[in-house]
């Protein structure tokens, strides 16, 4: 049971190994999609919550690790289907919103609707966040039961507050796994030791 150096890229990083070694036990078992949900909501919502700066989390893991906390930053502001976490083809994640969660998604007006031109990746991977955080998931299951598309479901709220609906960001389980592939290698290409910077700095003194 070695310790974590970080929460914000060596956590992640491990719970990336886990997700290859476990891939196919997972698949022997029909239990990937539960293998997916697993690793996103560790690896995907822990760094993003330390990570992005506008969160401030308290852990100061966004000033810690700033070069990867700003490619971070940079990377969400871009229109999604131009930035480097999204390697999937047109089609494959959906992005809209609803008024009511009394209907199952199928029936919201729309679904699942191909994003809006320009919808920046910031607005997708909050709804991620926020419906991996509260519980707020729903699948669909077609072709003898089995789950071909996830939803994750967030509030949409006006300057006070006030919850006015709901919004959502959808995708294939298949491509849930490529987005956090594509995320845990982002973090891999940015990360920064802290044990070496804090070296350097010696070093410079």
């Amino acid at each position: 049971m070695s310790n974590y150096t970080d929460f914000a890229i060596d956590f992640p990083e491990r719970c990336g190994d886990i997700l290859r070694e476990g891939f196919k036990v997972a698949s022997r078992l029909d239990r990937e999609v539960t293998l997916l949900l697993m690793t996103a909501a560790a690896a995907f919502v822990i760094p993003f919550e330390r990570l992005e700066p506008s969160r401030a989390h308290p852990s100061r893991d966004y000033a810690n690790f700033g070069k990867t906390s700003r490619k971070l930053a940079r990377a969400l502001d871009r229109p999604y289907d131009t930035s480097e976490l999204y390697l999937e083809g047109p089609g494959s994640w959906s992005f809209g919103d609803t008024g009511s969660l009394a209907v199952d998604p199928d029936q919201w007006p729309g679904f699942p609707a191909e994003p809006p031109s320009g919808t920046r990746l910031r607005e997708m991977l909050t709804r991620l966040r926020n419906g991996l955080a509260h519980g707020n998931l729903y699948v669909r299951a077609k072709r003898q039961d089995e789950i071909d598309l996830l939803v994750f479901v967030s509030e949409v709220r006006d300057g006070d507050r006030q919850c006015t609906g709901y919004g959502y960001f959808a995708l294939p389980p298949e491509s849930l796994h490529a987005l956090l592939k594509s995320w845990l290698a982002f973090l891999e290409k940015y990360r920064i030791s802290q044990s070496a910077a804090a070296g350097a700095l010696r070093a410079a003194v």
